[in-house]
């Protein structure tokens, strides 16, 4: 009932549509031949979703709103759907190329940043692509008391990513 609830859930800015969609990649295989009517399945639920996040990518970050162009930004909701759409392709879910690459360099971009959490959570994101910037993450791990409980896990799923055990057990 409630993975049906959220694939019924009405409202689609970015960080809602991330939401409503991101627990059924989450749940993988196991959805891909239950029905949530006799019209949609969970897999078109989530390829639809991938598509709705798909048209919010502009050339230099996320907006909130498909007809959007303009700031205001969120950076925490553009990693947010960053992290989603990287989960999504990794689940075999076909990504549109413009999105990837762009996702990739606001990545990029963000894993740069000068605020951990942000920069945490993008090297988190960029490893789990494929595409770890394992300087930025060595020099991020030498603040690591510093750094929040959650940015350290995700500092720990990207060492563990690059076969890093060790640095990864430690945070």
């Amino acid at each position: 009932r409630s993975l049906e609830w959220l694939c019924e859930y009405p409202h689609g800015c970015l960080e809602q549509t991330v939401s409503r969609v991101f627990p059924l990649i989450s749940a993988g295989g196991i959805l891909s031949s239950v029905k949530i009517n006799a019209e949609h399945s969970y897999v078109q639920v989530v390829e639809s979703g991938v598509k709705r996040v798909e048209s919010m990518v502009r050339k230099n970050d996320f907006v909130m709103w498909p007809d959007v162009n303009y700031a205001p930004w969120d950076t925490e909701v553009s990693l947010y759907a960053s992290h989603f759409l990287v989960a999504a392709e990794e689940a075999g879910v076909k990504v549109a190329p413009f999105a990837k690459s762009n996702v990739l360099k606001f990545l990029a971009k963000w894993a740069l940043s000068t605020n951990e959490n942000v920069s945490a959570y993008a090297l988190h994101t960029l490893a789990i692509a494929g595409k770890s910037d394992k300087d930025r993450m060595f020099r991020l791990y030498q603040m690591k008391d510093e750094l929040s409980l959650l940015s350290r896990a995700r500092l720990a799923r990207a060492f563990i990513e690059i076969g890093d055990r060790a640095r990864a057990k430690t945070l």
